[in-house]
């Protein structure tokens, strides 16, 4: 079956960019955030911690899949999910009297809590109409059928991280100037 070669494959390359950025972003945060954009020791802390989200975000692979299932009603729960937990924690925040700490440490469960729950929809979605036990082609075949696959998979995620720095930059310059609480600020406003 050639779809599960496809999202085998595209399973695999998710895993490898995000393995990838969350390297990247662990060893580049301290050097980049402190001398770039002054960064404080606890502030580095935390965004090395949100690599932890990077490292699990295969969603291209999720979305992917559960599109190809004609489940278009499971993508949207997975925003609600996270809307519901981003939502839920921080009134709890609120109400608790947490600082700047708690709210971050909701927004990454809440990332976490879409991942997972998209992963988890896509992976009931696959076994339910027998994709999870079907035979897998070497990745090697998978790219020899689909000739254009590496270069089409390289230039989306390069376009993604093209267009998402593009979308984040003016908060990291407002970060660099007025710092992570101004950046915050600005990111809510």
């Amino acid at each position: 079956m050639a779809t599960v070669g496809l999202l085998r494959f595209g399973f695999t390359f998710d895993a490898s960019t995000a393995c990838i950025g969350a390297i990247v972003g662990l060893i580049a945060a301290g050097p980049v955030g402190t001398v770039l954009w002054g960064w404080e020791a606890e502030t580095v802390m935390w965004a090395r911690l949100y690599c932890i989200v990077v490292l699990l975000d295969f969603t291209g692979t999720w979305t992917t899949a559960l599109r190809l299932f004609d489940r278009f009603d499971l993508l949207a729960v997975q925003g609600l999910v996270a809307a519901a937990v981003k939502l839920t924690g921080v009134l709890w925040a609120v109400v608790q009297g947490w600082g700047l700490e708690g709210f971050i440490t909701i927004w990454i469960a809440a990332d976490l809590a879409g991942l997972i729950t998209s992963g988890l929809l896509a992976l009931t979605a696959a076994a339910r109409i027998g994709v999870l036990g079907a035979p897998m082609a070497p990745l090697r075949q998978v790219a020899a059928q689909h000739r254009g696959i590496v270069p089409f998979l390289l230039t989306t995620n390069w376009h993604g991280t093209v267009r998402m720095v593009s979308k984040e930059a003016d908060v990291l310059v407002v970060g660099g100037l007025l710092g992570p609480a101004g950046a915050g600020l600005y990111r809510i406003v």
